[in-house]
């Protein structure tokens, strides 16, 4: 996939692109980026997460990205979510995988 194209797949349907420059020099430079996204599991998973999140990773990953993600677990616990029970905090994370 040239770069203009990989280009126009990972800044689809953003609000911003901090600096526009930077990702097309990785586009052209990275077969493979890597991409990550985090997620602090504060309760269950609801169907934006899963939907607009997935489809955007989607796109990343069709650009060739290979993508990371992140359960925070430990910002969940610090940040006092699901009552700052850890074992409830990794349960709602389960919903992730």
């Amino acid at each position: 996939m040239d770069t203009e194209t990989r280009f126009k797949l990972v800044s689809q349907n953003l609000q911003e692109i901090i600096t526009r420059e930077e990702l097309r020099e990785l586009l052209e430079t990275k077969e493979h980026p890597r991409g990550y996204v985090g997620f602090e599991p504060s309760g269950m998973m609801h169907a934006g997460t899963g939907l607009i999140v997935g489809k955007k990773m989607r796109d990343y990953a069709d650009a060739g990205f290979h993508f990371i993600i992140f359960l925070a677990d430990w910002h969940g616990w610090i940040n006092n979510k699901m009552g700052g029970k850890m074992e409830n905090i990794r349960a709602a994370g389960e919903y992730f995988k």
